[in-house]
C-alpha cells in the first residue's frame, strides 16, 4: 500500500513539473534550435506508418534542452508526441517507476513506436522488474535504442517479445548527432524498403557471402547480459558492437569474457562498429574467433548512427560490402 501510495505521489510531483516545463524553458529551445541543424528531413525519420511517438526512460535521465528540442523537432516533423512523466527528471526515477511507464507506454494504444530519450545507466535494473509476459499481448510493437538501452532491445530479443530495432535516441537529435543519411537509413529501414550499400574493413574473410538476421549493442552491456543470463542467442546473427571510449581499457576483457563462454562460435559474422580499443584488439579477436569479422559501420556512440534492425536479413560479400534487401 506505501510503494502505491509513493508511486501515485511521485508521478504527481513529475506531472507538475512537465506543466511547467513548457513556459520555463522556451528560452532554452530556443538557444539550442539556433545552434543546431533545423534543414534535415525528420518527417522521414520514423517511416510511413508511424503517426504517434512514445519517449520512454529507463536509463538516465537527459538535459533538459536537448530533451525538448528533440520533442519540437519531432512535433514539427507531423508526428503526434506522448512523453512518459519520468522523462523529464529531474531526477532518475525509481526502479518500479520506469518499470511501469515503460510498460504504460507499451500498452498504449495510440502509440505506434517507442524511442528511449537517452541511454546511460540504469536499464540493468528495469528489465529485472519489467513484466515481458504482459507486453505480449502487443508484440508488434517497435523498439529503438542504443548504449544503456542495448540492455532492453536485446532481452526483448531473448525473450520473444516486440521489435526490436539498436540506433538513435532522443539525445541524438538534441545534440545534433542524426544526419540526413542516418534518418534515410532508419527510414528505410522502417519501411522494409532496400538499403544502400555498405563498404566495411575485413578482419576476417569468409569464403563465400554470408547472411543473417541483425542484432546490436554495447560490448559492456552484453556482457552483463550473459551475466544475467539474458544474453540472446547469437547462432545466424550478424552482430554489430560498439565501445565507447571510457570503456577502451576494458574492451580486450571484455571480447574474451564472451569468447570464453563460447557465444560467437554460431554467429554468421561479427562487426565493429564505433569500437576504442587497443591497438591489435580486433585483430587477435579475429584470429579468436570461428565465425567471419568486419569492422568500420556507423553504429554507436558517432554522429549519424545507422539503425540495425534484429528482425531484418543483412548480406555481407567476401570483400566486405554490406548488402540488406527490401523485406516489404
Amino acid at each position: 500500500m506505501k510503494a502505491k501510495i509513493f508511486l501515485i505521489l511521485y508521478f504527481l510531483i513529475i506531472c507538475n513539473i512537465v506543466a511547467l516545463s513548457d513556459s520555463v524553458n522556451t528560452a532554452a529551445v530556443k538557444d539550442i534550435t539556433a545552434s543546431t541543424n533545423t534543414m534535415l528531413h525528420y518527417e522521414r525519420l520514423f517511416g510511413d506508418d508511424v503517426k504517434t511517438i512514445g519517449i520512454v526512460s529507463v536509463s538516465s535521465i537527459l538535459d533538459r534542452k536537448p530533451l525538448l528540442y528533440g520533442i519540437k523537432v519531432l512535433k514539427n516533423a507531423g508526428y503526434t508526441v506522448k512523453v512518459m512523466p519520468n522523462v523529464y527528471g529531474p531526477k532518475q526515477a525509481p526502479v518500479e517507476v520506469r518499470a511501469r511507464a515503460f510498460e504504460k507506454a507499451w500498452l498504449d494504444p495510440e502509440i505506434d513506436l517507442l524511442v528511449f530519450s537517452r541511454g546511460g545507466l540504469g536499464a540493468v535494473d528495469v528489465i529485472q522488474v519489467i513484466d515481458w509476459e504482459k507486453l505480449r499481448s502487443r508484440n508488434d510493437m517497435r523498439v529503438i535504442g542504443f548504449s544503456d538501452v542495448t540492455l532492453v532491445v536485446n532481452t526483448m530479443l531473448a525473450k520473444g517479445v516486440g521489435h526490436p530495432l539498436s540506433g538513435p535516441n532522443i539525445s541524438s537529435i538534441g545534440k545534433n548527432n542524426i544526419t540526413e543519411e542516418s534518418i534515410a537509413w532508419q527510414s528505410k529501414t522502417l519501411n522494409g524498403e532496400e538499403l544502400p550499400p555498405k563498404k566495411l574493413k575485413v578482419l576476417k574473410a569468409p569464403s563465400e557471402a554470408i547472411s543473417g538476421l541483425g542484432m546490436a549493442g554495447l560490448l559492456e552491456r552484453l556482457v552483463r547480459l550473459e551475466e544475467l543470463g539474458l544474453l540472446p542467442d547469437m547462432t545466424g546473427r550478424i552482430v554489430f558492437i560498439e565501445s565507447i571510449k571510457n570503456h577502451k581499457k576494458s574492451a580486450p576483457e571484455n571480447l574474451q569474457k564472451l569468447l570464453a563462454k563460447g557465444v560467437f562460435d554460431k554467429a554468421s559474422a561479427i562487426v565493429f562498429c564505433d569500437f576504442w580499443a587497443k591497438d591489435g584488439t580486433l585483430t587477435e579477436f579475429a584470429k579468436s574467433v570461428k565465425c567471419p569479422v568486419f569492422s568500420r559501420f556507423n553504429y554507436g556512440h558517432i554522429k549519424g548512427c545507422l539503425t540495425i534492425d534484429f528482425q531484418r536479413q543483412y548480406f555481407i560479400s567476401p570483400d566486405g560490402i554490406l548488402t540488406s534487401p527490401s523485406c516489404k
